[in-house]
């Protein structure tokens, strides 16, 4: 019985401190001016894309890492300048790339070594469509932001 009990001890002590690791600060080192997220097609078909911009302030350097949007991570890219901080992340939503997965034969044997799509999910926030997360380092520790209240900008197609 009492193996039981440490073991559930141990169990739910576990949980906590997974469930810790991607809590979310309230107070980060810097601060949003502005956030948009458009949608962008390319000049071939199946081809586009989101890209998140976060604009912002903060009195030192930030090392962003990632942003976390629609269920899916993507390495952020600097822009701008001193006067204006921009963070960018390009979110793939092409179908081209997908079409591996749709080798399709009309005899059932030639299916035989196609490769299944990954289905499953293990992405570690719940958003809205309006949401994202951004990761950055701060002493040599991971921390997670959530933005809130993206605004949507002009869609953007390239010929």
């Amino acid at each position: 019985m009492k193996l039981i009990k440490l073991l559930s001890l141990l169990l739910i002590t576990l949980g906590i401190t997974q469930c810790a690791s991607k809590k979310l600060v309230t107070n980060p080192p810097f601060t949003i001016t502005k956030t948009t997220y458009t949608n962008w097609v390319g000049g071939m078909e199946g081809v586009s894309g989101i890209n998140v911009t976060v604009y912002y302030t903060a009195p030192k350097t930030i090392a962003f890492d990632s942003i976390y949007y629609k269920g899916k991570k993507a390495a952020v890219s600097f822009k701008g300048n001193d006067a204006e901080k921009i963070v960018m992340a390009q979110f793939n939503t092409s179908s081209v790339n997908s079409k591996k997965d749709l080798q399709l034969q009309k005899d059932t044997a030639g299916e035989y070594g196609n490769t299944l799509p990954n289905v499953t999910s293990n992405f570690p926030f719940e958003l809205k469509d309006n949401e994202a997360i951004i990761s950055y380092k701060e002493n040599n520790t991971t921390k997670y932001f959530k933005i809130t209240n993206l605004t949507q900008g002009k869609k953007v197609m390239y010929q």
